[in-house]
């Protein structure tokens, strides 16, 4: 994953990519989002919303990602 923040800060895109045949979770450190608690992201390649939760064990946000799947998620 990579989060690639603009020059003025006003624009966060977290990428995902998953090259397994497989579903997997991505987990990361919930400093990532720019809001505190989201439970979506917008994909900006698609355009399809995708759910975002948080571990209460870790405290960490997990997202969902198919197979082959690649994720620039606005956050």
């Amino acid at each position: 994953s990579l989060l690639r923040v603009s020059r003025d800060k006003s624009q966060r895109i977290l990428c995902v990519h998953n090259t397994s045949d497989r579903k997997c979770l991505f987990t990361g450190p919930v400093s990532v989002l720019s809001s505190a608690a989201p439970d979506s992201a917008i994909d900006v390649i698609s355009g399809n919303t995708v759910p975002v939760s948080r571990n209460k064990g870790s405290g960490e946000i997990e997202i969902p990602v198919g197979p082959y799947q690649t994720l620039w998620l606005k956050v």
